[in-house]
């Protein structure tokens, strides 16, 4: 008859005067720890493919209105996919227009953080005073602005604070797209744009 689970670990667990038995029950129930540990921890999501080792991704895209935003189901421009965001990755094909495809999201690097000195305040953020300098300027597009100050991000509306250009902030992005089973980046938003006119 087949013992239960339990029982078996609680009989690894118990002391043995036979020191050759206790060892093998001691790596043994140290094996069986680690599996239930293993079965039990949550794998986390993967994250994008990071480009380059520093780089910092924003989600979302800086290339004006209606960028990375479509519903359509093949594209209008040719474009180059690659396996990650970075065009010395894998290529995974150069296409020509019109191919089936999904657009997926939208992510810009920032390739230089900038420095921008904030010369007029109308709303409280993050302990900002007038004077204080701000970096990683992003809009997300219909005066919808983000920041950060001292490493913490803020968003606000532009009305909400003046800055001063000392450095721009400068950032490359790059959309998801899939082409049948492929799934890469492109540096080209090879779709119609959500302001464009109907889909294809």
């Amino acid at each position: 008859m087949a013992r239960p689970a339990g029982e078996f670990l609680y009989e690894f667990a118990l002391p043995d005067f036979n020191p050759a038995r206790s060892l093998t029950r001691r790596v043994g129930l140290a094996f069986w720890a680690a599996a239930a540990l293993f079965v039990a921890t949550p794998v986390a999501a993967q994250a994008p493919p990071t480009p380059e080792k520093g780089d910092e991704i924003i989600f979302g895209c800086a290339e004006g209105e209606g960028c990375g935003c479509s519903g359509a189901t093949q594209t209008s421009k040719k474009f180059r996919l690659y396996e990650s965001m970075n065009a010395s990755s894998k290529l995974l094909g150069d296409y020509a227009a019109p191919v089936a495809a999904k657009p997926g999201d939208s992510f810009s690097l920032v390739k230089e953080p900038g420095r921008y000195k904030v010369t007029a305040l109308r709303k409280r953020f993050v302990g900002l005073k007038v004077g204080d300098t701000v970096d990683r300027l992003f809009s997300h597009g219909e005066g919808v602005m983000q920041a950060q100050f001292n490493g913490k991000k803020f968003i606000f509306e532009g009305d909400d604070l003046s800055l001063k250009t000392i450095v721009p902030t400068k950032v490359e992005t790059w959309y998801q797209v899939s082409v049948g089973a492929l799934h890469g980046y492109s540096r080209t938003f090879p779709f119609k744009t959500c302001f464009e006119g109907p889909d294809p």
